[in-house]
């Protein structure tokens, strides 16, 4: 049987891998844009997935971006047999939601 996840959400180091491909108001906006905000401002005026104690998985932390794919691979790709992978990201996913 070929196995084709549909919503397989990858991670990535940091979102500073973007800041390449970013331009002027674009680049100005992920560096200086949005942010938390100091402790006690939670939830006030953020996206309420800003969560003061972090959502993210606590076994998937990738040190380079190369570790990304083999922990992806180690822990779900080879151990579910999944033959094709549809990235849907966490971070990523999150641009489609911003105001501007």
């Amino acid at each position: 049987m070929f196995i084709v996840d549909c919503d397989c959400h990858n991670y990535w180091s940091s979102a500073t891998v973007l800041e390449p491909y970013l331009s002027g108001v674009w680049k100005d906006m992920f560096i200086e844009g949005e942010k938390t905000g100091p402790r006690g401002a939670f939830p006030h005026g953020h996206r309420p997935w800003f969560h003061p104690q972090d959502f993210s998985r606590k076994d998937v932390r990738p040190e380079t971006e190369a570790d990304n794919y083999l922990i992806m691979k180690e822990k779900h790709l080879d151990k579910y047999n999944v033959g094709a992978a549809i990235l849907t990201g966490d971070e990523p996913i999150e641009a489609s939601t911003l105001a501007n």
